[in-house]
């Protein structure tokens, strides 16, 4: 007993030693306490938080939008360029991070230490109004999917059955997931860390199935998605599978309208890059943790910088394999096209429809899209057999 209490008194930091108290026992076993907690290292801290951050509402909602728009030559450079960008700020926060003793308080902690606490507080508070903002659209993100995945009229939903979707009830779902994520942040950090390797988890496996169901699923075509108001029944978009022609159609850029926002007109650079940029911005998210680190100065650039690799490579693949694979038309037409690279959106509802490609060369496919919010996107003509009634989705 006499040993503890002589290994905890020397644990305290004095500036003069003082005969063993009571108090000075107290003192380290609260300092201990403070250490025990800081239990995430750098994989569960600062890797899989900035990891699900880059992969937002964008990977899975807007990917395609952007590469149907500007075409991959433009896409990789506007990624190359975002990447740079936020590789220049990981560098100057790991230079703060590592030249300086890191505690709680993430961005605002290690500006005040730099610069003084006027701009770590004025950093501090921007930071904390975007975070807000970051939380609002990652769950627009997630009510636009479930609405349009489970919804009445959605993509894996029969017609006439899913959840109701109208303005109140896509904001009831967006409060009860909003009040899910604030009980976890409630609960503390290791709740908030097991939830992320959960989820990261569960992104994995999906991004997994999709690139691997790139190189299997062949040439089909595919209903437009339900909040598409250029949809119409006689008309289906076309996975073509891996293609030479495809890719090379693919490449340059062709502007049109962006269906979820119609009658703003016609997309452009500025625009699309918008979106494409917030697909790389989480990077403070192991910072803003930075006081549950076992060894911040240590986790925060090597983690951070090992996340953003990670992102790099899997959006570099997805634009690659995207754009060998899927016509402009499916891309600009239906957002949720990673599900048709993995088996889903076929059409028809088992009742034997089996539809014909007429032509897959692109010689004979008009892949211009619609040049003007005035006119309809162009439609890839079939032919559809029925082995026992015809289907309405199907002609």
């Amino acid at each position: 007993m006499e040993e503890r209490d002589h290994e905890l008194w020397e644990s305290v930091t004095m500036s003069e030693k003082q005969p063993l108290t009571g108090d000075a026992i107290i003192q380290a076993n609260l300092k201990r306490k403070r250490e025990d907690q800081k239990k995430l290292g750098m994989i569960s801290g600062v890797t899989i938080p900035c990891t699900l951050s880059l992969f937002n509402a964008f990977l899975f909602l807007r990917l395609g939008l952007v590469l149907g728009q500007v075409g991959f030559l433009v896409s990789m450079g506007m990624l190359l360029i975002a990447y740079v960008t936020i590789v220049t700020t990981v560098f100057a926060i790991s230079a703060i991070a590592t030249s300086a003793n890191v505690e709680k308080g993430g961005v605002y902690y290690l500006i005040s230490r730099s610069l003084g606490p006027e701009f770590g507080g004025a950093a501090g508070a921007i930071f904390y109004v975007a975070n807000l903002f970051g939380c609002a659209s990652y769950i627009i993100g997630v009510v636009e999917v479930v609405t349009d995945s489970i919804g009445v009229g959605g993509t894996f939903m029969k017609p006439g059955q899913g959840l109701p979707v109208s303005y109140w009830y896509e904001f009831l779902y967006g409060t009860i997931f909003l009040l899910f994520c604030l009980a976890i942040c409630i609960i503390g950090a290791k709740l908030f860390a097991r939830t992320s390797t959960v989820i990261v988890i569960i992104v994995f496996i999906a991004l997994g199935s999709s690139m691997f169901s790139f190189g299997f699923v062949e040439t089909k075509l595919v209903p437009w998605p339900r909040n598409n108001p250029f949809r119409e029944n006689s008309s289906t978009l076309l996975y073509t599978s891996w293609s030479w022609d495809t890719f090379q159609s693919n490449l340059q850029p062709n502007y049109t309208i962006d269906y979820s926002r119609v009658g703003k007109g016609i997309m452009n650079f500025q625009y699309v890059f918008a979106i494409l940029f917030n697909g790389c911005i989480g990077v403070m998210s192991g910072v803003n943790i930075s006081g549950n680190l076992k060894n911040p100065s240590k986790s925060i650039p090597e983690g951070t910088l090992l996340a953003l690799v990670i992102t790099f490579c899997t959006y570099t693949l997805l634009f690659t394999f995207s754009s060998f694979t899927c016509s402009r038309q499916l891309l600009v037409n239906n957002y949720y096209y990673l599900s048709v690279s993995d088996g889903g959106g076929v059409m028809g509802d088992g009742d034997g429809v089996v539809c014909e490609v007429r032509s897959l060369s692109y010689e004979r496919i008009n892949l211009h899209t619609h040049t003007s919010s005035h006119q309809h996107p162009p439609h890839l003509h079939t032919h559809c057999h029925t082995s026992s009634h015809p289907h309405p989705a199907s002609t």
